[in-house]
């Protein structure tokens, strides 16, 4: 749909479902680039995995173009479901391999994994391994790949936090107990969860399994979370403690912003380390818990109204400033 190459700068390439077409050509047209856009859709209510897998692999292929002749392409895949569908349709038409066989342990890269994990992983490779910056030698161009998946990460077992909970030493019997009784509460309400996830989640909703999986073979991933659907906000919250990049920090963030990362982050894992394990009574807890409370608010921004970065930064330098002056009067 509409869109082409452009002279300079970037050309977009947007694949989506045919029923967010008139939202996505709303936003691209927002944000001045709809001349520039090639929007590819799928129907997922009529369309086989395949015939929707396809439409991915014809959106990455018109990005392909683009970065072969030189020029620079981003490519949204919104979402990778189709990929994970089709390769699943794939594993039940196999009928050569039990399962058994798909579980047994191979050796990959150095690592053993599972055989299916091991086909999955070159399968989703052949989706990811477009992304690339071509020598000047191959014109110089290159692709930017987005891939969009909705699913449950791994988290922590439950079983484990709560044998870490029963070995601390410095909570009261009154904290601990609470601390159990909140942990089964949790875990309760995910079985619930889980046992109508097909009616609740729909057909884009993929495997923990997949979405560990295009983890582990990405250059990076950021978490989001619907925390805002409570206050009716159709924006996400990004989760910095389950977000991460390979690249490197001096390759991904602002300039100015290179020498904080570093102090921000471990302030924040301290954080959540002293509330887990800490004794939440100790003054020392309740001030890291609130300099990081505060670090976590000025992170946190309106959609479509972000902080200036200098003004950002100047505030993060003040809360660790007082972090400093706080260990220093101690």
């Amino acid at each position: 749909h509409g869109g082409g190459k452009s002279e300079g700068g970037h050309t977009f390439v947007y694949a989506c479902d045919e029923r967010d077409l008139g939202l996505v050509r709303a936003t691209l047209r927002e944000a001045g680039i709809e001349d520039r856009t090639v929007v590819v859709t799928s129907r997922s209510g009529s369309q086989s995995a395949g015939r929707r897998y396809t439409a991915l692999l014809q959106a990455l292929a018109i990005a392909e173009d683009v970065r072969d002749s030189g020029g620079h392409a981003v490519v949204f895949l919104d979402d990778l479901s189709a990929a994970v569908k089709f390769w699943e349709s794939v594993c039940q038409c196999e009928t050569s391999l039990s399962d058994e066989d798909m579980e047994e342990l191979m050796e990959v890269d150095g690592m053993l994994i599972a055989r299916y994990d091991a086909l999955q992983r070159q399968f989703f490779s052949n989706i990811l391994q477009r992304s690339a910056k071509m020598s000047d030698k191959l014109g110089g161009g290159s692709l930017t790949l987005f891939g969009l998946l909705q699913g449950e990460p791994m988290r922590e077992d439950k079983m484990d936090l709560g044998v870490k909970i029963l070995k601390q030493q410095n909570l009261s019997p009154e904290m601990r107990e609470k601390l159990l009784l909140a942990l089964a509460q949790q875990v309760k309400e995910k079985d619930g969860v889980e046992d109508g996830s097909d009616s609740a989640s729909g057909s884009s909703f993929v495997s923990t399994r997949s979405i560990e999986e295009f983890k582990s073979i990405s250059d990076g991933h950021i978490l989001m979370c619907d925390s805002n659907a409570a206050r009716q906000e159709d924006t996400y919250d990004i989760v910095p403690s389950l977000s991460t990049t390979r690249l490197g920090v001096g390759r991904v963030a602002a300039p100015s912003m290179i020498d904080l990362c570093s102090s921000l982050q471990l302030m924040l894992q301290q954080s959540l380390d002293a509330k887990a394990y800490g004794d939440l009574h100790e003054d020392s807890t309740s001030s890291q818990d609130t300099k990081s409370t505060q670090v976590l608010r000025l992170l946190t921004q309106t959609a479509g109204q972000p902080v200036p970065l200098e003004r950002l930064r100047e505030d993060l330098v003040s809360v660790l400033e007082r972090e400093k002056e706080a260990v220093v009067n101690a």
